[in-house]
């Protein structure tokens, strides 16, 4: 009997596999799977030669261009599903959504690419902006963290560290979100009440615009215990960046500094090769040296590359550099810190970095007019060292209390290099000051992006062809 019913179970079995197998079988036939996707390659023989395709790929409708690149150029190639059907996704959004790897916190697509090309070469902003950006602390605590210049803000006289007090005659939202949603409901026109650093109260009023970005807002020289100390603010690695970096830097060699602080918060990046430019004008001994390593999938092999550091005259040749940073800090920002630490010694201000030591490629498809930027490459300095997929943790943290402008000396994060340099150590600091573990998140505050200008925190890392 214990035989009879082990058969009989068996065969229970065997005939359950057979009708699934049969049902799934069935399915497959009333739902078939779409063919494997013959993908048109974005670049001939491998070469990436220009920011638009230079081959049959351009023809092709967005969608099948999107996931055409996504298997050819996209650096988890791999890791694509190859069967998919590009005409069954209502948007280009959804298509990269599906196709992006798990890992992948930057790859995206711009629908107007020649504003954003504009904005990238040019300097100018993608669409009308007020120019600012506050960090919330609290419904009594919005504070001023980022000025654009020259926006509409700066023009009208809103500063980095002036609190807003009330936002169109009303009281500030109650929440990081509500101001958010709040935001979109802006008109051209917004009329803040704010208080200065000096507690001197006032009304500022701006209108939406149009205007250039200044890449280097700030350039400062202090003077500290007879040592004299360069300050350059760096908003973007886009736009005019190279002509007014090369400009700050003459400036500081002019006033024969022996120290730089170099301000890189809410620097979320751009053009690689001003990366290259920054270290050459910071330490001039290292002309010659490769500053990155680029390496792409297989196909597209022939582009990898070391880049050097390029010979420059009003050079410095700084065996240290002090870098303020904040968790805005970006790819070719990193790039430049990852590419300068293993020569000379680089002091690290203030909180973690994003962590994105991998870059784009520009591809512009121009009959949809789109902008694609899939991750493409990933990066490493001489030594072939990349450790920052979780960002770049500060020599010093410091929680920016947003309270002064950049190139304050008094400014949290500016002081405490100031100090090191003439005293050889950080000025003492309170836990809450430096984050530790019993800071409410509310007391680091939240950085609450303007409409419009969401994106500049999130650039990829460019090589400019």
């Amino acid at each position: 009997m214990r035989n009879a019913r082990y058969f009989s179970l068996r065969s229970l079995l065997l005939l359950s596999a057979l009708m699934f197998t049969i049902v799934a079988n069935s399915c497959d036939i009333l739902n078939p799977q779409p063919p494997k996707y013959t993908a048109t390659p974005w670049f001939k023989d491998g070469v990436i030669n220009d920011i638009s395709s230079n081959t049959a790929a351009a023809d092709l409708d967005l969608n099948n261009f999107l996931y055409s690149g996504m298997l050819d150029l996209y650096l988890w190639r791999d890791s694509v599903p190859d069967r998919l059907a590009p005409a069954s996704f209502t948007s280009p959004d959804s298509l990269l959504r599906r196709t992006m790897t798990r890992s992948d916190r930057f790859s995206f697509i711009e629908k107007n690419g020649q504003e954003y090309l504009n904005q990238l070469q040019g300097g100018q902003v993608a669409s009308p902006i007020f120019g600012f950006g506050p960090v919330y602390f609290s419904s009594t605590n919005l504070r001023v963290a980022r000025v654009l210049v020259p926006s509409p803000a700066y023009l009208a006289g809103l500063r980095r560290g002036m609190r807003i007090l009330s936002i169109d005659g009303k009281p500030i939202p109650a929440t990081a979100e509500e101001y958010f949603n709040l935001s979109a409901t802006w008109g051209n026109t917004l009329t803040f009440e704010v208080e200065d650093t000096a507690k001197v109260r006032s009304t500022i009023t701006m209108t939406r615009g149009f205007f250039t970005q200044k890449t280097v807002p700030v350039t400062k020289v202090f003077t500290v215990g007879g040592t004299r100390v360069g300050y350059v603010m760096l908003a973007t690695f886009t736009g005019n960046v190279n002509t007014e970096l090369t400009a700050a830097f003459a400036t500081l060699a002019e006033a024969n500094v022996r120290e730089v602080v170099l301000d890189l918060r809410y620097n979320g990046g751009g053009f690689v090769n001003t990366a290259g430019l920054l270290c050459g004008l910071i330490s001039q001994q290292l002309a010659g040296t490769t500053y990155v390593q680029y390496t792409y999938n297989p196909t597209y092999k022939s582009n990898n590359r070391a880049a050097s550091i390029p010979t420059l005259s009003n050079a410095l040749r700084l065996t240290r550099v002090f870098v303020l940073v904040n968790g805005g800090t970006a790819s070719a920002s990193e790039l430049t810190i990852n590419a300068l630490k293993p020569f000379i010694d680089v002091v690290i201000i203030g909180t973690p970095t994003v962590g994105k030591a991998v870059g784009s490629n520009i591809v512009f498809h121009t009959k949809s007019g789109y902008i694609l930027q899939p991750i493409s490459f990933k990066f490493a300095n001489a030594r072939g060292e990349a450790d920052f997929l979780n960002g770049f943790t500060p020599t010093r943290q410091i929680v920016d209390n947003v309270e002064r402008d950049f190139g304050d000396p008094q400014e949290i994060y500016l002081r405490s290099a100031l100090t090191f340099i003439q005293s050889g150590s950080f000025p003492a600091l309170s836990l809450k000051e430096m984050g530790g573990s019993s800071v409410q998140s509310s007391e680091r505050g939240v950085y609450v992006p303007e409409r419009g200008d969401e994106i500049l925190p999130a650039l990829a890392p460019i090589i400019k062809k």
